[in-house]
Order: structure tokens, then C-alpha cells, then sequence
């Protein structure tokens, strides 16, 4: 998957034509957003449980560690 998030940016960048500062600092703000999107989508997901699934939990830690190191999870989760 991350060869197609890797050919989407690019061509997405370059698109917008934005400068290699732009393009950097814009990846950084998308990784932001995910991370938070993911935060809700395992809120709303766990309306209704009694109890925390690991997978949420697994969810709410990735969120977490991207938006701590926004860099390394260019890195390590889109292969950036």
C-alpha cells in the first residue's frame, strides 16, 4: 500500500505545485489529520462496547505516536 500513498502524494504535490517546503510541511499537517480522524473513528466505534477492544486500543496508541513524531510516521506508516 505504501508505493500507491507514496504515488498519490507526489503526483498530489506536484499538482498543487507546491515548493519541497510546502509539500513537507503539508505531509506533516495530513499526518496530524489522520491521526486525529483515527482518534474519532475508534471514539465512535466504542459508543456501545463494555469495554475497550484491543484494536481500538491499537488504534488510539498508532494516533498517538503520530502525532508525537509526525516525521517518523512519514517514515514508517506512508513509507515516505
Amino acid at each position: 500500500m505504501q508505493p500507491s500513498i507514496r504515488q498519490f502524494w507526489e503526483v498530489y504535490a506536484q499538482r498543487m505545485r507546491w515548493s519541497a517546503e510546502e509539500t513537507r510541511q503539508n505531509l506533516q499537517k495530513t499526518v496530524g489529520y489522520c491521526a486525529l480522524k483515527l482518534i474519532h473513528t475508534c471514539y465512535e466505534s466504542i459508543q456501545q462496547a463494555p469495554a475497550m477492544p484491543p484494536h481500538s486500543a491499537r488504534l488510539l496508541q498508532l494516533s498517538l505516536n503520530m502525532l508525537r513524531s509526525p516525521d517518523e510516521a512519514i517514515r514508517q506508516v506512508l513509507g515516505l
